[in-house]
């Protein structure tokens, strides 16, 4: 049904007639040379991964639109997909819509209250006229998709609008009012660096990044008024998890955990909508990939295939470069660094220190480095940016940029520590080869 489905051909019931004339076949499946040409009303097939066995079925492949050079190639995104993976194109197909909603599970995102008598209102936030519009498109699609509904909740938390990476805009829930007063999942989030120490000996690799994932995700049934916005438009409501409410991470990494739980850690990591196959061969590596995407399509899980990338030899993941020897920052973040603007104020400094302390695994003699910059954050302190707090600044900076390559360490091997101990209060931890600063 699903190949049906991805191909959608014009079928002739009286005539017994099918004729792959989508886009998607115009675009990925008709293969043309002067066999072809010369045949254009043949039942020749040559449609990949048609059916042998139609029944008598006319098979007709239409060829306008088609490129009629020998030996041209079709201009299609779906072109980047290795031939090894072309069987779930599915996944990577644009014209792919949600037309209906997830089922329920296990793992669909309750919202249990602290205080069930405490409202949630605030004012509707004002917006630009651009804004406006990106709004009126936004709520018609979602509803159109069965995402949101019409409300007529108690609750109301009002919504903004943010800057993508791309330059678009991105509307945003303010949940923060909902989110004080919601019992907290604890289901946890994966540690990065504990995740990246799998890849250890591989020497493929390919990242998945999903395709509106949190969409993937239930609320769960008869919670759905709690997550209520209200707009110029009107109140709205949530069928399906968004962004912004506070236990939107843990139930989505709860939901990615089941699709893959027996081959976790195995030849596939996931982080939130981040999944990473590695593995020590790129036979093994197809048949990984291959397993792990027909899971994502038996569960109606589609991807970016602009942000997928398929058998590298290492791999950006997560904020680093990895591949089954070592580890290093990622270039872009230390450039991120370079142009950090000095801090003006302490949530300034504590923005800088949640960026860099990401990376202070890379960073040698870490926590003396940044002592100033920490100091400004006690409670009772003044602001103060003065010279001491400048070197801090720009010698984390520097660091970062002269950050070494760390090794994957054999967890089944001895370590052998050596300890600088010159300074009672400090000690550094050197190794024949770095793994990890401390």
């Amino acid at each position: 049904m699903s190949w049906l489905k991805l191909h959608n051909p014009t079928i002739d019931w009286p005539n017994k007639r099918i004729t792959f004339n989508s886009q998607y076949c115009n675009n990925t499946c008709l293969s043309v040379s002067n066999s072809i040409l010369g045949n254009v009303g043949g039942t020749s097939n040559h449609l990949e991964g048609i059916p042998e066995d139609l029944g008598g079925v006319e098979v007709i492949e239409p060829l306008e639109g088609i490129p009629r050079e020998t030996g041209g190639t079709v201009d299609s995104p779906l072109e980047s997909i290795p031939v090894e993976l072309r069987n779930f194109a599915e996944v990577f197909s644009e014209d792919m819509k949600v037309t209906e909603l997830p089922p329920h599970r296990p793992f669909d995102l309750g919202i249990d209250l602290i205080d069930p008598d405490k409202p949630v209102k605030a004012m509707v936030y004002p917006l630009k006229a651009s804004d406006d519009e990106e709004l009126r498109k936004l709520l018609k699609e979602q509803l159109d998709k069965g995402l949101i509904r019409p409300s007529k909740s108690k609750y109301g938390s009002p919504v903004h609008f943010v800057n993508k990476k791309n330059g678009k805009r991105r509307m945003v829930v303010d949940y923060r009012s909902l989110n004080a007063n919601t019992v907290k999942n604890a289901y946890p989030l994966p540690l990065i660096q504990s995740l990246i120490e799998k890849l250890r000996g591989a020497k493929y690799f390919s990242t998945i990044d999903l395709k509106s994932g949190y969409n993937l995700v239930r609320i769960k049934e008869g919670d759905e008024w709690k997550t209520a916005f209200k707009t110029k438009y009107g109140l709205f409501e949530y069928l399906v998890m968004p962004f912004g409410l506070c236990n939107a991470p843990a139930a989505f990494q709860h939901f990615m955990n089941e699709i893959f739980r027996d081959i976790l850690d195995v030849y596939v990591v996931v982080y939130l909508d981040n999944i990473l196959i590695f593995s020590e061969s790129r036979e093994l590596h197809t048949k990984h990939l291959q397993e792990v995407l027909k899971r994502l399509q038996d569960n109606a899980c589609y991807c970016n295939l602009e942000k997928c990338n398929f058998y590298a030899s290492e791999v950006d993941y997560l904020g680093v470069i990895a591949n089954g020897e070592g580890v290093k920052a990622d270039p872009k973040k230390i450039t991120q660094a370079v142009d950090w603007a000095t801090p003006r104020s302490v949530k300034g400094v504590q923005e800088f220190l949640g960026f860099i302390n990401f990376y202070r695994r890379f960073i040698h003699n870490f926590s003396k480095l940044a002592q100033p910059l920490y100091q400004l954050l006690q409670k009772n302190t003044p602001w103060e940016w003065g010279e001491r707090q400048e070197v801090s600044f720009k010698a984390l900076k520097q660091a970062l940029i002269e950050s070494p390559v760390l090794i994957q360490p054999d967890p089944y091997k001895e370590f052998f520590l050596e300890c600088d101990c010159y300074n009672p209060l400090t000690y550094t931890v050197e190794l024949a080869r770095f793994f990890s600063y401390f």
